[in-house]
């Protein structure tokens, strides 16, 4: 017995069949495209993180590794630099440069640490050379810096993209 073809009835199978076809091409897109959400999300948490991280480490860092109570002091950052000495604000006070002083025979070098266009900052120089806030390395990427010292005891905060801050305390170990 001989099968005819009804054209009606394998248009209908075909059109089934790029309906499924279609379905699961969009399927496949959709899941694709949320899952790249879900990767961005995790890599850019995973970034703030890090950041976060690598601030707080190095300033603990920073101050842990300087030997004198008395050579760590909060100040104020100036625009257009300074020369010499640096006049430390009192305790209690809040600064928005951290400077460590460090002593080589006779010569006096500061350490400032601050947040200088977007970035924390380091910058090492002998007391008698000229600071300009642009010519700090940079450390990473951080909106704001604050840091205030009271007694033995260091507080410091920041924080990222101007929305995530955070606040750590330091206690003094030397002399």
């Amino acid at each position: 017995m001989e099968r005819k073809n009804h054209p009606a009835r394998s248009s209908i199978t075909m059109l089934i069949i790029l309906m499924l076809f279609g379905f699961f091409l969009t399927a496949s897109a959709l899941i694709i495209v949320s899952g790249a959400d879900v990767y961005k999300s995790v890599t850019d948490g995973m970034e703030l993180d890090s950041r976060l991280r690598a601030s707080y480490a190095y300033i603990a860092n920073r101050i842990r590794g300087n030997e004198s109570r008395e050579g760590i002091f909060s100040a104020a950052l100036s625009e257009e630099g300074a020369m010499g000495s640096i006049e430390p604000l009192p305790d209690r006070e809040t600064g928005d440069m951290l400077v460590l002083t460090e002593t080589y025979g006779k010569d006096v070098y500061y350490t400032r640490i601050y947040v200088w266009d977007g970035w924390l900052r380091e910058s090492f120089l002998w007391d008698q050379t000229p600071f300009s806030p642009a010519d700090g390395e940079k450390i990473t990427e951080v909106s704001a810096f604050s840091v205030t010292k009271e007694e033995e005891k260091i507080d410091y905060s920041f924080s990222l993209d101007g929305e995530i801050f955070f606040a750590a305390t330091a206690c003094l170990r030397g002399n």
